[in-house]
């Protein structure tokens, strides 16, 4: 009894979701050059695993039917952001304290032309626990990519930018009452 009585319960939060996106910069001659984005949100109550100074970020060339390793790169953090639930509705009486850390690492890269394109992509362990919508989700990754066009649809394909989500709040839902978010990206 007295050993059960020092046992306590651990849970470990992760990382709670993120994106990666590109802005085309330019042209020179004989590359495409890009921005590459990647935020990592992190919830700051946690006691669980914290964002890493480092990341790895690979570039994948598209074939056909395949994708090959085309390049590695080690991606510093470039700033780190938080996010603070600032107006969470006349439906909660009593809001509880929503806060994410967010990891943002920026890299600069410069990709040869491609018939296929290029995917860029970032994967981590692991997500937070109990999710009701995967089975074991505290031991299940996550993947972040952003897919760069290659020619063979449109000359000009590569020198797109990806989609980028213009939200910056957190927010809380009321059971049975009107919700509105906007996605717009």
């Amino acid at each position: 009894v007295l050993c059960l009585g020092l046992c306590s319960s651990l849970t470990a939060r992760h990382i709670t979701g993120g994106e990666l996106s590109y802005v085309y910069t330019g042209f020179d001659g004989s590359r495409f050059n890009y921005q590459i984005t990647l935020k990592l949100y992190r919830d700051c109550f946690s006691d669980g695993a914290q964002l890493d100074q480092v990341v790895p970020i690979t570039v994948f060339q598209k074939g056909i039917s395949s994708f090959s390793l085309f390049e590695n790169h080690d991606v510093n953090m470039s700033r780190r952001d938080q996010l603070r639930l600032i107006n969470p509705g006349e439906c909660i009486t009593n809001p509880p304290a929503v806060c994410y850390e967010v990891g943002v690492y920026i890299v600069n890269i410069k990709l040869p032309e491609s018939l296929y394109g290029y995917t860029v992509a970032f994967q981590r362990c692991c997500r937070i626990e109990d999710m009701t919508n995967i089975s074991g989700s505290g031991q299940v990754g996550s993947t972040y990519l952003a897919d760069i066009p290659g020619t063979a649809l449109l000359t000009d394909g590569p020198k797109n930018s990806s989609p980028s989500f213009s939200t910056k709040d957190t927010v809380i839902v009321c059971e049975d009452n009107f919700f509105s978010y906007d996605f717009g990206a």
